[in-house]
């Protein structure tokens, strides 16, 4: 649950409720936040704008229960003065059922932003790859018909093998392809940082003894004396932070600008073949999270007084959601003991045959866990739709409004032999 603020404008609050005569935006804005003013009006005027940004209730004196919006997220509800001394509870009792559908949109909110987050990354590394290869291009048009037979070869490598291979494949693959035709170097090494130094990969072909350089060098591409060159690019793997590697290459006749050029080139490559799968792994798991957190706000199970819950559904409801509904909604009755569940269709936009025949299926499984299941809200349509699938409305509780129901029940609670609280 959110943090709550209980703030009296006026000099005498009531009980609970701390004397703030000019609350700040820090004082309104840190969570749900219950206000208590007999001038409300005056109140609204000195908030202004901020009124839009608040969440949580105005209460003020007046007609008990009336209430309405004064913005988004924030309401007026008027009570008598002789409810002050319950005035907290009361609060709590209204800001309750929006306490939890708060969390969770701005958790959604929040896993939206990451994930845009993530898509930016990923769209800035294509396009810094592109201009990349874009310029190291340019270089490679004028070169020998290795290099157009080169670049040919790496085309097809990262469309046929590097695509088809497993990560834990692709050292194997990266040396081989280096001393393999067309490009037919002498030798080929791929290291990796880990622990102090660097641990071997995959080797290929003859290579003589190199020193290595130091790990966190800035050198992309560096030559140990006239036939090795020694490439520096970072190897992202899933799950895990980017690790340094070394790509050397050996080839006894010299080492020509053509084979530099191309080196680079292929390092970029090989890079953003390791960041492109590490990012898919991590945007799958993303997205897997995000449908997730959508299922679970689909089927808000909204606790409003004790053993009750309610269910509102909202906008069409085809067959597969109203069963995902079903499930949820048995489970909770189940799992938490709930004595009443009210399933309000006041949201609803259209509904089959199929789908109220399933709802009214759950009212009776509802009752057979030892629950009471009342429908408020039901529409015109709805109600036609009930009647041509022969549904005795008598076997199932209906009210107007979840407040209708609630009242119902409150009373029934509250008579000689009925139900209370605790």
């Amino acid at each position: 649950m959110s943090r709550r603020r209980y703030i009296s404008v006026d000099a005498e609050a009531p009980p609970g409720f701390e004397v703030i005569s000019e609350p700040t935006r820090r004082d309104l804005r840190g969570g749900m936040v219950a206000l208590w003013s007999r001038d409300p009006d005056a109140l609204v005027a000195r908030l202004g704008p901020l009124c839009a940004k608040i969440r949580g209730v105005l209460l003020c004196p007046g007609e008990v229960g009336r209430r309405g919006l004064l913005g988004p997220h924030l309401w007026r509800y008027e009570v008598r003065d002789e409810a002050l001394p319950l005035l907290v509870d009361l609060a709590d009792a209204f800001l309750e059922p929006y306490d939890e559908i708060f969390e969770l949109r701005d958790a959604l909110a929040l896993r939206d932003l990451e994930l845009a987050r993530e898509r930016g990354d990923r769209m800035t590394l294509v396009d810094k790859l592109e201009t990349e290869t874009k310029a190291l291009r340019g270089l490679l048009v004028a070169r020998t018909a290795w290099t157009a037979a080169a670049m040919t070869a790496l085309v097809e490598l990262n469309a046929g093998e590097l695509e088809r291979a497993r990560t834990a494949e692709l050292p194997a693959i990266i040396v081989r392809f280096l001393t393999d035709a067309p490009l037919a170097l002498a030798g080929a090494e791929l290291w990796f940082a880990g622990g102090y130094g660097w641990e071997l990969q995959a080797r290929a072909g003859a290579l003589r003894e190199v020193a290595l350089p130091r790990r966190g060098g800035a050198e992309r591409i560096a030559a140990v004396g006239d036939d090795t060159l020694i490439a520096r690019f970072d190897a992202q793997v899933a799950g895990g932070a980017a690790r340094e590697a070394l790509l050397v290459v050996h080839r006894p006749r010299g080492v020509d600008e053509a084979e530099r050029s191309f080196l680079l080139l292929f390092t970029l490559q090989i890079a953003a073949t390791y960041r492109g799968r590490a990012l898919h792994a991590a945007l799958g798991l993303a997205i897997a999270g995000k449908d997730a957190l959508i299922a679970e706000l689909s089927t808000p199970v909204i606790q409003v007084w004790d053993g009750t819950v309610c269910v509102p559904v909202i906008g069409s409801i085809e067959a597969e959601r109203a069963a995902q509904m079903t499930g949820a909604l048995l489970d909770a009755v189940a799992a938490r003991g709930l004595r009443h569940v009210i399933v309000d269709f006041t949201g609803a936009a259209t509904m089959d045959s199929q789908t109220v025949r399933r709802f009214t299926d759950l009212a009776r499984a509802i009752g057979l866990l030892g629950a009471s299941c009342t429908f408020t809200g039901i529409s015109a349509a709805v109600a036609q739709v009930l009647v041509g699938l022969g549904v005795d409305l008598r076997e199932i509780a209906t009210e107007r409004s979840v407040d209708a129901a609630l009242r119902r029940l409150v009373g029934d609670a509250a008579r000689p032999g009925g139900r209370r609280r605790g």
